[in-house]
């Protein structure tokens, strides 16, 4: 009967546990409109300052590290220094990591399994810069390049796979010129191996394999990625009209490593009449893809978006804080849930938190394993 007992209570902890994990406790993201400020947005869509003004006139991206501190990534800084890499602690302490010349410009910034810093900028570099400062550029885009080449052109957004390697998305694969009506879609995904610094195409949006981006056969570029926790990219694409003016039909795709479309296309309802401008994205341990939408329309109010996995898209928090709100970075029970860092190469269930916080929960599985087994 005791046995009975236990075996129900962990059963129970264990149901629990899952449902817990079904959804993020907070959120942090960076506006990178009008305010530049850090924000915290819980689940119940409440939004609260981490700063309160910072320094910096243009914030690029941002990422959190293994103690808790935000890094961002900015275009233009006015205080001291110019583009570089700053941290902000938690409550709210602003302070500089390098401002070497290599990081003018960065687009996007993440952290590989060290802790060390990886850097985009928009005119196709890739740098590194280890926890002590030290800043490397470990790859430049080619010059002179033919359309088609692969090659890092203008790219916007990266993250880093569970075997280290960086996926990146990039705006053009090479404009061939004349005007936009004669242009076919542009766009990229390229995957960078950090051993040997080699880029290869996995994707590119006139790939007729894939179909990416090729809506209405408009212009298009992917905008934002993550990684869910099959291991698949989720892309944020931004379509163009022939003025070069962002239309209303933004999408989510998914994507497998091989650059293998998975399930369909999800348009990105223009909710309230207002044409979605999604900046960053997200997936939860539910699978609903978090999106920052900065609203492309003549209002300064930006919103985070829920999507579900079939589409259906509800609004978290709307505001005029949030002129462009950036990279979303989701937390559960104090931990990250979906950051560029790797899960941990040695131990599968391990999450994406660089101590493991968002994987599988050890107590209650183990006890219901314990009892089944008699261990």
């Amino acid at each position: 009967m005791k046995k009975t007992f236990l075996l129900f209570i962990c059963v129970a902890l264990w149901s629990l546990t899952i449902k817990e994990a079904n959804a993020f406790e907070y959120l942090v993201l960076v506006d990178r409109g009008y305010y530049q400020d850090l924000f915290m947005v819980d689940s119940a869509g409440n939004l609260s300052r981490i700063t309160n003004g910072v320094p910096w006139e243009r914030a690029a991206d941002l990422a959190v590290d293994a103690f808790g501190n935000y890094i961002v990534a900015v275009d233009i800084y006015s205080a001291y220094g110019g583009d570089g890499l700053y941290k902000v602690t938690p409550d709210g302490q602003v302070s500089k990591i390098s401002d070497d010349p290599l990081l003018d410009n960065p687009t996007a910034v993440t952290l590989d399994s060290n802790g060390n810093y990886v850097v985009i900028n928009r005119i196709g570099s890739i740098i590194y810069v280890t926890t002590q400062g030290q800043v490397t550029r470990i790859y430049r885009a080619a010059s002179g390049a033919d359309p088609g080449d692969v090659t890092l052109r203008a790219p916007t957004d990266i993250v880093i796979d569970k075997d280290g390697h960086y996926i990146i998305t990039d705006k053009t694969v090479g404009l061939t010129g004349g005007p936009y009506s004669t242009r076919k879609s542009d766009g990229a995904l390229y995957r960078f191996y950090p051993a040997n610094q080699e880029l290869a195409l996995i994707t590119s949006a006139v790939d007729p394999v894939s179909k990416i981006l090729d809506f209405n056969a408009l212009l298009g570029y992917f905008k934002a990625i993550a990684i869910d926790r099959s291991g698949n990219y989720v892309l944020v694409s931004w379509t163009l009209d022939d003025s070069d003016d962002i239309t209303a039909e933004q999408y989510v795709s998914k994507m497998s490593p091989s650059g293998t479309i998975v399930g369909n296309d999800l348009y990105i309802d223009d909710l309230d009449g207002k044409v979605s401008m999604p900046y960053g994205i997200a997936v939860d341990s539910n699978g609903d893809f978090i999106i920052a939408d900065g609203v492309g329309d003549t209002s300064s109010t930006g919103r985070i978006l829920r999507m579900t996995p079939d589409g259906q898209t509800s609004v978290i928090v709307s505001s005029d804080q949030l002129a462009k709100p950036g990279r979303l970075i989701l937390f559960e029970n104090g931990d990250p849930i979906n950051t560029p860092l790797p899960p941990d190469s040695t131990n599968p269930d391990k999450g994406n938190s660089p101590e493991g916080g968002s994987g599988d929960s050890g107590n209650s599985s183990s006890c219901f394993i314990r009892l089944l087994f008699g261990r």
